[in-house]
Formats: C-alpha cells, sequence, structure tokens
C-alpha cells in the first residue's frame, strides 16, 4: 500500500482503504502514494482503528479502561496473545513516520 508505482498519476477517482495503516511503520509513505494516484477531487476514504483500541486495556480495572501503552512509541507495539482489539501475530504501529 506505500508503493503504488504500477498506477499512473491521477488513476483512480476513489480510492477506499480499509483498517490496515496501523501495520506500516510510515503512514506517511501511504498518504503520499494515494495522494498521487488519486484523482484531483478524488475522493480518499481511509478507515482507522481508534488509538484506544491499541492502548487501552479491553477489561476496566476499578479506575475504568486503563492506557497500558504510551501515545507517542517509536516501532511496533508489543506482540499480543487473544487480544479483542489487535491482531495476534502482527506487527502494529501507531505513530505518524517519518517527516
Amino acid at each position: 500500500m506505500d508503493d503504488l508505482a504500477a498506477f499512473q498519476p491521477g488513476e483512480f477517482d476513489v480510492v477506499i482503504h480499509p483498517v490496515s495503516t496501523c501495520y506500516v511503520p510510515d503512514v506517511l509513505a501511504v498518504y503520499r502514494a494515494v495522494a498521487r494516484v488519486t484523482r484531483p477531487g478524488g475522493l480518499y476514504v481511509s478507515q482507522h482503528k481508534q488509538p484506544t483500541s491499541l492502548q487501552a486495556e479491553a477489561t476496566p480495572s476499578l479506575r475504568g479502561y486503563e492506557l497500558i501503552e504510551p501515545y507517542y512509541r517509536s516501532g511496533p507495539l508489543p506482540p499480543v496473545t487473544g487480544s479483542l482489539h489487535r491482531e495476534t501475530g502482527t506487527l502494529e504501529y501507531f505513530t505518524v513516520g517519518k517527516n
């Protein structure tokens, strides 16, 4: 998704992007690639996980749903098993990539 070199600039009127940018370390590369292949005035629909689904416990404590991951982090999130919100065996990110 971050290398759309096979497509011409402005090739698409609409780009629909299901939840998947959390699996790439540099989301800006994805946005640049999509901007290049979407025609001027075209539509880009990008779906995302909420940050809290990547940061919070799935079950509340006595103090509510506690964040277990900081908002800013470099590199992927730690692996999980049996999460209600995250995928076992994948690398997931929630930082904006390099500028």
